[in-house]
């Protein structure tokens, strides 16, 4: 991926990757040899521990409430990268617009002010464009730039009902 700079250091890089169990977003990983990885979902990853790269901490959880929690996990100077794959257009995940405002306050919260919130996601039809848009006025609102791209974290496929966001602060 060309389009996000090797602008830190790799051993002090923090990464926050909440969705994908299955596909973790490699190779991405792959251009910060030994940072610190946290994955975060609400269901188990026993059967994906496999996929995940070495040393990466695992956390099941509610993403909202991971990101309102104390979790040790959690750098205390925050995360230059949160990837955030496949959340939105899951049943319940963060349906109701109150855990969207709170998942964007978690996400300022732990975002180092120098980091980027990547979002990528799909939806059926022209829910997309709809989703799409309602996510980046909210981000908007809340103080981020937002940014869309047709570069996709691998290996997963973008298709037409796709979309990839890149927030970060202003």
């Amino acid at each position: 991926m060309n389009d996000y700079p090797k602008e830190f250091p790799s051993p002090g890089v923090n990464i926050l990757e909440i969705g994908p169990r299955q596909l973790p977003s490699t190779e991405f990983f792959d251009q910060y040899p030994n940072a610190n990885i946290v994955f975060v979902a609400n269901e188990s990853f026993a059967p994906y521990h496999q996929n995940l790269p070495p040393g990466a901490t695992t956390v099941e959880a509610d993403v909202v409430d991971y990101l309102e929690s104390n979790d040790p996990s959690i750098p205390p100077e925050g995360f230059d990268f949160i990837l955030v794959v496949g959340v939105f257009s899951q049943p319940l995940a963060l349906s109701q617009p109150k855990h969207i405002h709170r998942f964007i306050q978690g996400v300022a919260n732990h975002l180092k002010s120098t980091g980027a919130l990547i979002i990528e996601d799909h939806y059926l039809g022209t829910e997309v464009k709809r989703l799409k848009n309602f996510l980046a006025d909210k981000l908007h609102g809340a103080g981020f730039t937002v940014t869309e791209s047709q570069e996709f974290l691998k290996p997963r496929l973008a298709h037409a009902n796709s979309f990839h966001l890149r927030a970060t602060r202003r």
